[in-house]
C-alpha cells in the first residue's frame, strides 16, 4: 500500500492532469473559434500584433494537451528509470517558462500589482505542484 505522500502525490499528478487536459482542448476550441478566425483576419489586415487565438497560442494548446495525457499516463504506467521525473521535469520547466514569458516579459503589473498578482498566483500554484511531483518521482 502506498504512503500517504504517494497517495497524495498520485491524486495531486491527476489533478493536474485534468487542468492541463481542459486547458489544452479549451485552447484549441477557441483557436477554432469564428471569432478567433475574425480576429486573425483583422490582425493579418491591420498588421497589428498577434491576438489571442495566433499560432503560438495554439501550439501553447496542443503542449499542454500533450503535458495532460502525459501526466494522465504517469501513475498507472511505470516508465523506466528516472524517465517519469524527466517528464515531469521538462513539463515543469516548460510551464516556469510559459509564465515567465506571459507575466513577466509581456505583461508585467499590468494592469496593476494587485490584479497582475491574483493572475499569476494561480499559476505559480500550478508550477509548484508540478515541481511536487517531479522531486516525489526522483525519490521512487
Amino acid at each position: 500500500m502506498k504512503s500517504t505522500a504517494g497517495v497524495s502525490i498520485t491524486l495531486l499528478t491527476i489533478t493536474l492532469a485534468v487542468f492541463f487536459l481542459s486547458a489544452g482542448i479549451a485552447g484549441i476550441i477557441a483557436y477554432q473559434s469564428t471569432g478567433s478566425e475574425l480576429s486573425r483576419a483583422l490582425n493579418k489586415l491591420l498588421g497589428s500584433q498577434p491576438a489571442p487565438g495566433s499560432p503560438g497560442e495554439l501550439i501553447i494548446a496542443i503542449g499542454q494537451l500533450v503535458a495532460g495525457l502525459a501526466l494522465a499516463l504517469s501513475p498507472f504506467i511505470q516508465f523506466r528509470g528516472a524517465s517519469s521525473a524527466v517528464i515531469h521535469g521538462v513539463i515543469c520547466a516548460a510551464w516556469g517558462l510559459w509564465i515567465i514569458t506571459r507575466y513577466f516579459t509581456a505583461d508585467f503589473l499590468v494592469p496593476d500589482f494587485f490584479r497582475w498578482l491574483h493572475a499569476l498566483a494561480p499559476h505559480l500554484v500550478v508550477l509548484v505542484s508540478l515541481w511536487v511531483i517531479t522531486a516525489g518521482q526522483r525519490k521512487e
